[in-house]
Order: structure tokens, then C-alpha cells, then sequence
């Protein structure tokens, strides 16, 4: 694998969320990243899960206007959402519910493309740092140590599929072994097509290039989008997208079905936000913190030892420490 020195700089997350969800759904996402993200909530934003189900609305149809204002030949290559007599052309093959999640994706897509952002993360609603293949505190180094010093040629990087959808000559035969210090594990980076078997391969939480955001156009008209799953695992099948995927050594939750049936499951995960008790620092409870501080730390060994890293060096600081080496060099991966 031809590998690049290129992008430092951490990429923007879209976090898809339908209008009516609850503020502290958002709040949630931005707890989250404040755990576990270097820069806090700053790099992710809100962005609509739109629902077609209530079509026609005034929104949606701004919506699909603002669309064919900013990208004609996006619009009329995603032409599920066109209508005639106010039937979606969806509704032919009894597909509205995959429609909005499709649209949505197309959105952001698009306006980080209008933005010139070199990169994209798009996370759906149960999609959070957590669900990274590695530790969460590892998040944030990784991927900017993918960005400069993966493949040349890359346009989407499943965060949270980990070894599901690689096939097994890309399984026993790696990408590259990406290494530092600061990690817990190694982590292995594959080739993703999008192989199916027994595994659920939904695109909840991943990465886009920029090359992929410069191709929407052709591959809309090329690949019909309805589902945005299926759409994007079947490119990456094609070959059509160059799709990788990660896992941090023998992480769990980015193993395959088989390989977890032979594995024990962890017996405990990272907290989506910060679970730490809050106590008042006033001299009449000082004791009584430090009494909880030590019983936290005495239950949380690990993720302590973890959070050390974490603090330890800032992700740029990681980058410039990480080893990568191709496949061929990946022995005991292979």
C-alpha cells in the first residue's frame, strides 16, 4: 500500500439527528466528545435526519430545492426523491423510510463539499466515540494518524466496523499495522468490500475523502441511491470506492461474529459521558471527596491507566510518534 503524509488537522463530525429528538440528544453527543475528544464539542455539529414519511413539507421541499440550487446533477441523479403529483418516485418500490436517512447523508456530503473540507465524519444517532474499533481515548490520535499516514488513494473509512465486511484474503492479508506507544494495542488497518456473511453492515459511523465528496455526482448517476447502506457497501464491493476499515488488536466490539463467539465479552465498556461523581470542593466535604475520588480510582484501574494516555500527549503529538508498515512488513497479522 502506497502510504501518504498528508492531513493534521482534525475533521468535522455531522451528528444526524431528526428534528423533533430531544436537545439532550445533542447534548449527549457534545458530553461525549468533551470526554473524550481533545478539543471538546467544537469539531461536531447538529445536522437533520430528515423523514420523508410526512412528505410533502415545506422543509423537505427546501430541502430538495436548496439541493438542486447547489448541485443540479446530484439532484437529478438522487431521483428518489422527485416527485409527481406529490407520490415520491420512492414510493415505487415502497422505500420512503430509506429515503431521508439517504438524504440526509447526501446533505452533508454536500456542504462539506461546497466548504472544501478535505474530510467528513458522519455519525447517526447511536453512533458516538465509543463506537470507534479501539479504546476512546485513542479516538482522536488514530484518526489523524490515518489521515497522515494512511493510503494514498482512500475515500471511506468505516470507524465502527472494524473486521465485519472484510473478506478473508483481506483479512489475512492487511493493509498496514499502524503502531505507537501512547496505545494500548496496535491497530490494523484493512480492506473493506463490504463482504456480507452474517454480519450487519449499516454505515452509522465513518469517514469520507475528499475525493469521495468530488465523485458524489458520477457515482449517483452510475449506482442509483436509495438506501444509503446498501448504496455505499455495494461501491465498495464494486470497487468503485476504495473503502478501508480498523481494529485495534483483538478489540471486541470490531471482531466478526465468529471470532467473538470464541472470545469472552469485556465486562465492562468506557461510559458514553463522564460518570464520575461531582463533589462540592468546599472544606466541610474535602474528606468525603477524597474518599469518593479513591473509591473511583480503586473500580476504574483500567480506565484510569487509559486516561493517563490520553492526557499524557495531545493527538498531534501521538501522530508524529506512530509507526506505520505495509502488509508485506505485518508478519504476525498475516
Amino acid at each position: 500500500m502506497d502510504l501518504l503524509i498528508g492531513q493534521t488537522k482534525f475533521p468535522r463530525t455531522v451528528k444526524l439527528l431528526p428534528r423533533d429528538a430531544p436537545e439532550r440528544a445533542f447534548e449527549t453527543t457534545k458530553s461525549n466528545w468533551n470526554l473524550y475528544h481533545v478539543d471538546g464539542d467544537k469539531d461536531v455539529e447538529r445536522g437533520v435526519m430528515h423523514d420523508f414519511a410526512d412528505w410533502p413539507t415545506d422543509e423537505l421541499r427546501e430541502a430538495s430545492i436548496n439541493l438542486k440550487v447547489k448541485d443540479s446533477a446530484a439532484y437529478e441523479a438522487f431521483d428518489a426523491i422527485h416527485s409527481e403529483f406529490e407520490r415520491l418516485n420512492a414510493d415505487r418500490i415502497n422505500a420512503r423510510a430509506d429515503v431521508g436517512p439517504a438524504f440526509s447523508a447526501l446533505l452533508a456530503w454536500e456542504k462539506a463539499k461546497e466548504e472544501g473540507l478535505s474530510s467528513l465524519i458522519i455519525a447517526t444517532p447511536d453512533a458516538y466515540i465509543n463506537s470507534h474499533c479501539g479504546p476512546p481515548l485513542e479516538f482522536d490520535s488514530f484518526i489523524l494518524s490515518f489521515l497522515l499516514r494512511g493510503p494514498k488513494k482512500w475515500d471511506v473509512l468505516f470507524l465502527d466496523r472494524g473486521e465485519r465486511g472484510v473478506n478473508e484474503d483481506n483479512l489475512r492479508h492487511p493493509e498496514a499495522l499502524f503502531s505507537n506507544k501512547a496505545w494500548e494495542k496496535p491497530y490494523v488497518l484493512y480492506k473493506n468490500t463490504a463482504t456480507i456473511v452474517g454480519e450487519a453492515l449499516p454505515s452509522n459511523f465513518y469517514m469520507v475523502s475528499k475525493s469521495f465528496m468530488d465523485g458524489i455526482s458520477a457515482h449517483l448517476k452510475a449506482t442509483p441511491l436509495t438506501n444509503v447502506d446498501w448504496w455505499i457497501n455495494r461501491l465498495c464491493e464494486n470497487g468503485d470506492l476504495e473503502c478501508f476499515s480498523y481494529n485495534a488488536e483483538n478489540w471486541y466490539d470490531g471482531l466478526t461474529s465468529e471470532r467473538k463467539a470464541k472470545m469472552g465479552e469485556p465486562h465492562a465498556r468506557a461510559p458514553i459521558v463522564d460518570t464520575t461523581p461531582k463533589v462540592d470542593a468546599t472544606p466541610a466535604v474535602v474528606e468525603s471527596a477524597e474518599n469518593v475520588t479513591a473509591s473511583v480510582a480503586d473500580a476504574s484501574a483500567e480506565s484510569v491507566k487509559e486516561s493517563q494516555l490520553g492526557v499524557a500527549q495531545r493527538p498531534e503529538s501521538v501522530v508524529r510518534s506512530t509507526r506505520v508498515v505495509a502488509a508485506s512488513e505485518a508478519g504476525k497479522f498475516i
